[in-house]
């Protein structure tokens, strides 16, 4: 059977030949412990993908020159008989989690190293990792665990420029108090099993054969079974739609979810589907920035909000993602117009929407307002300042980017990393209706809508009409 990462912790005991130093039991076990960033880390990614090659050669290898022996029949009376040993069950206080931020990933990753032989390639390419994770300001000097990050970072370049010679290599040992600290961050949180097994249908969907698809049905079925996912779960009834996708497919029809579906599944799951080439909507199949021939483009469609009422009248019906500025003086009722579009588009669309209330916080002003419009639904999440990771939002208002001094770099960076994401930024301007960087932040915005004495100017639209509204 050929060896992969989805039965790789499977099949590696069942190896049962001596492995080079490469792939020794040490190396299975940092790979086995770091399975769940296959998709988070590029270094980790291409470390794991040549960890299973190099298994599938040695196993090939192994089949064609291992001479075929008749396995000797033991007779009843001499046959031993072992008895079974039995695993103890340790309680452990662990919060059920949907994923580790990527803080914790790192220092998850850190902790595992400890008393293991590690090369310089090995190190330097998780320095190289966490580094592009600061630069990419994923990891913030106000994380809650920015201290520790800067700690790991200085001992894994401490331990890289000790190492003499390129094919070097350092044993990392880890402090007692060390150890004990990253064990209480790490060993506080457990991913649930109802996220793993939907983050592994999203990794299938788009590439499922019968033998994949069976697979992952059987530890689903068997998780259900059991209760392993209990009935608690938040996210049981997607466990089961997932369920019921797998069965279809298995019963000869097609794993049919909807978008809205698939946004949710990888929402839950932190996953982007942005490579994932959809049934039904050929537009997502490549990036808008590359040279596409234009019979590609012929058969393309592309994805549109369906905008109805007033929504459709002033924006009309903008492509996702689409991005929207609105600015005014203070009291013109951007932030009112803003908790009703956010309502609508939740409630009436069924987005996810991130409603990031800088200004008012998460106060009672901010509950009247939700009061006022009946806004309150499972689709509509609010806060007080823009977390880390916005993945799991379609669309994210910033309430006000001049009250979070967010400039207009700094939006363009949030775009950049979150492509399939609609943004919806308001700003405040002088007395005088004053703008600082006007004309950068108008360029950011496929919508610009200015607020003035009750009426709703629409200074620039790619997907509708320009004029006032009352």
């Amino acid at each position: 059977m050929k060896i992969t990462i989805n039965n790789l912790t499977e099949q590696y005991p069942k190896m049962g030949v001596k492995l080079p130093k490469e792939l020794n039991q040490e190396e299975f076990e940092f790979v086995k412990d770091n399975l769940d960033l296959y998709n988070e880390d590029d270094t980790i990614k291409k470390f794991i993908d040549t960890f299973v090659q190099k298994l599938n050669e040695v196993a090939a290898k192994e089949t064609t020159t291992k001479p075929k022996t008749e396995k000797k029949k033991e007779s009843p009376a001499t046959k031993k008989v072992t008895p079974k040993k039995v695993k103890k069950v340790t309680e452990t206080n662990t919060t059920p989690v949907e994923h580790f931020t990527l803080e914790e990933r790192f220092i998850k990753r850190y902790f595992l190293l400890d008393g293991k032989l590690k090369t310089k390639s090995q190190i330097l390419n998780f320095i190289k990792s966490l580094q592009r994770a600061i630069t990419d300001k994923q990891i913030r000097k106000t994380s809650k665990y920015a201290d520790i990050i800067e700690r790991i970072q200085k001992n894994l370049i401490k331990s890289y420029n000790s190492i003499s010679g390129d094919n070097g290599s350092i044993k990392i040992n880890l402090t007692n108090e060390s150890k004990e600290k990253l064990e209480k961050i790490v060993g506080s949180k457990k991913v649930r099993l109802s996220v793993t097994y939907i983050k592994r249908f999203i990794g299938l969907y788009g590439k499922e054969t019968k033998d994949k698809v069976s697979r992952l049905l059987g530890l689903i079925n068997k998780a259900l079974d059991n209760g392993k996912i209990p009935k608690g779960d938040p996210y049981l009834n997607q466990v089961k739609s997932v369920q019921k996708a797998l069965n279809s497919f298995m019963k000869g029809g097609d794993i049919d979810v909807t978008e809205t579906e698939l946004n949710g599944l990888a929402g839950i799951a932190e996953c982007s589907i942005s490579g994932f080439k959809k049934k039904s909507d050929l537009g997502s199949a490549f990036n808008k920035n590359e040279v596409v021939s234009s019979l590609d483009l012929k058969n393309a469609s592309f994805q549109t909000l369906k905008f109805t009422g007033m929504w459709q009248k002033i924006i009309g019906n903008p492509e996702v993602p689409f991005h929207l500025m609105i600015y005014g003086a203070g009291g013109k009722g951007k932030s009112t117009f803003a908790v009703k579009f956010a309502t609508y588009l939740s409630k009436d669309l069924n987005r996810k929407v991130l409603y990031v209330a800088d200004e008012e916080k998460i106060s009672d002003k901010l509950k009247s307002k939700f009061e006022r419009f009946k806004s309150y639904n499972q689709n509509l999440d609010v806060s007080g300042k823009v977390p880390s990771c916005l993945k799991s939002f379609d669309i994210v208002f910033l309430d006000s980017v001049t009250s979070m001094s967010i400039q207009p770099e700094y939006l363009e960076s949030l775009k950049n990393e979150n492509p399939s994401t609609s943004f919806v930024y308001i700003l405040q301007t002088n007395k005088k209706g004053g703008l600082y960087g006007k004309e950068m932040w108008k360029h950011l915005g496929d919508i610009v809508m200015r607020f003035e004495d009750g009426v709703v100017d629409v200074e620039k639209n790619r997907f509708g009409k320009v004029g006032e509204y009352g």
